[in-house]
């Protein structure tokens, strides 16, 4: 028999007679049979005690102390259980609320919090709204403490005596932001794990500490986040100081009470500065809104110039900076136009994130500059950064001769764009992704379509994420020598996509209600994904009400599937990349069955995680997925290939063949390959175009590259 896990619930209180009785029921009616309650009272004057002294079964004490963080302290230090819960005198628990924490406590040995939703009642206990926690609390989500409906709520949270070990008392320097700041420290150690149940009710009243003090608040909290900032990734740092100003402008969501404006003091609140002055084409006047001072808008404006950016009447731009040369660049730089980090954080984002943390790891990263559109580019150290506006590929022509004047400037020996820009006068090497828009009968008219062709013009050579890829390029644009398209394979992150714990499993099958055996569809929502041929599948499944779909890439919308719908329940979401590693570890397989994919970045991933692949044999899915993935070509063999999945031989077949196929793909091979192609255009171009092909033992599959003669425009 399985012993339940102690809970220990903390309560300070002072002058809360009239509420206190509320809170001690809420606890003895859990019927919850391992539970201490411990309550620390400041030395009230009311009837508190007499209240207490009702309650033989209460560990009490009542003395001065220093406030809340004090006598939290002291209740802390009584406590004997293994979860810990601290519910305020004016709050109390909803019926059956310990039961399901201790359960998942007990279930998960290694988990440390565990908290839920709570109703916000006034003090007759009417139900004013329901507040539901974000399930993806941490160090990320509590620094945007402004975003209160989301955030976690006191009474709710569960801890682990060992973490609350780990980290230490409460500030008792605080008077606000005690709980905020316990929190930081949490999420520092631990995963928060949230379980989608109300476990409490927090009483709104006018009385209360927080009452009326709003800016002394904010101060507080501010004072509680500055030192937690630095545990977040370089981006997401930017990515919180352009959701700050940015909301600062809007005004939306409350933000109108972050007071005050704050100075950008880090490279990371300037980039969050010029994200938000860059999404207006007013921008000089945005950045003015956003300073009302005068010294430090003119401050702001000299810490852009020293960057390169410039203001024309009221539009932020990049013009030719003279001191910019001074820094003599070494010969042969490459360029590299980080165009599409400011675009959506999909596959491409993924390449050259991982291409750039490779060459950060290699004498290669000193020849390389990153031209950072907008404050976009993730940040590794090693490569250079030149900061740039926001791009404008409406204006192709401007565009080309900013970058021109730029590679000039940077002693350029190649140009290399993320998305498309491209360049007159300067070697470029364009990475092709694939030929969608070609293969598929897109208006090629579109301005991306239009950049593209423009692009492919005027490269030098070509690196293809896959074989495929290359060969449709070739078929495509007969004019391109086969000997300048290399093939440059994609990698995968095996420090990210690699299997997942059970705990992990657990916890996001938990958050998105995955009850019931699931596959996983990737990228649904577009034609050639081929989502409807997965679903008419599904139809012809006896047990199909047993399964439910997530997908993944991209919002799929049930209605279009017409006729189609089926009895599985489907379930949508955008996952980061530990959720999806989760994902994939508790699938029962992806499915894949594409019509056309440049590489399939999802077919590799979900191997390197264990999880089985359904896909089809065309364009470069064979390529990624070798012998390890289930092929399908029709419904009923797509059909067949669900059932079969589900045999234990047969998974542990694929798992095993799935994880071999995944080590063939690397970053670093690829970040590699790149680095050879583009010396070879270097050395090519310079000072002549002219040079010896790269030797077959240097090229992916044999490829030599020899740089095309592009004429002058």
């Amino acid at each position: 028999m399985q012993v339940w896990p102690k809970i220990s619930i903390v309560t300070p209180t002072f002058n809360c007679g009239h509420l206190v009785r509320k809170c001690i029921e809420s606890v003895t009616s859990q019927k919850y049979p391992n539970v201490e309650h411990i309550i620390v009272d400041g030395a009230s004057t009311d009837d508190t005690t007499r209240v207490l002294g009702e309650f033989p079964h209460l560990r009490w004490i009542s003395e001065k102390d220093t406030g809340e963080a004090n006598a939290l302290n002291k209740a802390l230090k009584m406590v004997t259980g293994d979860i810990v819960c601290w519910l305020n005198a004016d709050d109390y628990f909803c019926p059956n609320a310990l039961e399901p924490v201790a359960r998942l406590f007990r279930e998960h040995p290694t988990w440390d919090l565990v908290y839920g939703d709570t109703n916000m009642v006034d003090p007759t206990g009417r139900v004013l709204w329901v507040k539901r926690s974000s399930p993806n609390t941490s160090i990320s989500s509590l620094a945007r403490w402004w975003e209160n409906s989301s955030m976690p709520h006191q009474p709710s949270m569960f801890f682990s005596t060992r973490l609350l070990q780990e980290v230490g008392p409460l500030n008792e320097s605080l008077h606000f932001s005690i709980d905020l700041e316990l929190w930081f420290r949490c999420a520092v150690r631990t995963k928060f794990h949230h379980i989608n149940q109300v476990l409490s009710c927090a009483t709104q009243r006018p009385d209360c500490k927080s009452g009326g003090t709003e800016v002394e608040q904010i101060k507080s909290h501010w004072r509680v986040l500055r030192p937690f900032l630095s545990q977040l990734p370089f981006i997401e740092q930017v990515d919180f100081w352009q959701e700050y100003y940015f909301g600062r402008l809007s005004g939306l969501k409350n933000h109108t009470h972050l007071d005050p404006t704050r100075f950008p003091d880090s490279e990371e609140a300037l980039l969050g500065v010029i994200r938000t002055i860059n999404l207006h084409p007013s921008s000089l006047s945005v950045l003015a809104h956003l300073f009302p001072d005068q010294q430090a808008l003119l401050a702001i404006v000299e810490l852009l110039n020293q960057r390169g950016l410039h203001f024309k009447e009221t539009k932020l731009i990049s013009i030719p900076d003279r001191e910019l040369q001074s820094r003599a660049p070494e010969r042969g730089t490459v360029v590299v136009d980080g165009i599409f980090f400011e675009r959506n954080r999909t596959g491409i984002y993924r390449l050259w994130d991982s291409v750039l943390k490779s060459w950060s790891k290699t004498p290669f990263a000193r020849r390389v500059v990153v031209l950072d559109r907008s404050g976009h580019a993730p940040r590794y150290p090693g490569i250079r950064y030149r900061l740039l506006p926001r791009a404008d590929i409406t204006s192709l022509n401007e565009e080309a001769a900013l970058l021109a004047t730029v590679c000039r400037e940077e002693n350029a020996g190649l140009f290399v764009s993320t998305y498309y820009t491209s360049v007159v006068g300067i070697p470029s090497v364009m990475p092709v992704y694939d030929m969608i828009p070609e293969k598929n009968g897109w208006d090629l008219r579109s301005v991306d379509w239009v950049a593209k062709d423009l692009a492919i013009k005027r490269a030098s050579a070509f690196c293809c994420i896959s074989e495929s890829t290359r060969r449709d390029l070739l078929e495509i644009c007969s004019d391109i020598p086969p000997q300048s398209a290399a093939v440059t394979l994609c990698g995968v992150d095996r420090d990210v996509f690699r299997p997942a714990s059970d705990d992990e499993i657990f916890s996001l099958r938990q958050r998105l209600n995955l009850n019931k055996p699931y596959f996983i569809l990737a990228g649904g929502k577009t034609n050639y994904k081929n989502a409807h041929m997965f679903f008419e599948a599904m139809r012809t499944l006896p047990s199909q009400h047993g399964f439910k779909v997530l997908v993944t890439g991209g919002l799929f919308e049930e209605e279009s599937l017409g006729d189609l719908k089926t009895e599985c329940e489907i379930v949508t979401a955008t996952l980061s990349d530990e959720d999806l590693r989760a994902a994939y570890g508790g699938a029962l397989a992806l499915v894949y069955p594409s019509r056309y994919e440049g590489f399939g970045l999802p077919v590799v991933e979900a191997m390197a995680c264990g999880c089985p692949v359904i896909s089809s044999p065309w364009s470069s899915l064979p390529e990624v997925g070798g012998g390890a993935a289930m092929y399908i070509t029709d419904v009923a063999t797509l059909a067949n290939a669900l059932v079969e999945v589900q045999k234990p031989d047969t998974r542990a077949l694929l798992i095993a063949a799935g994880y071999e196929q995944a080590t063939k793909f690397s970053w670093d091979t690829m970040a590699h390959q790149l680095q050879l192609v583009f010396e070879q255009v270097i050395e090519a171009t310079q000072p002549k175009i002219s040079g010896s092909p790269l030797s077959p033992d240097q090229a992916h599959h044999g490829k030599s590259i020899g740089a095309r003669v592009i004429p002058n425009e």
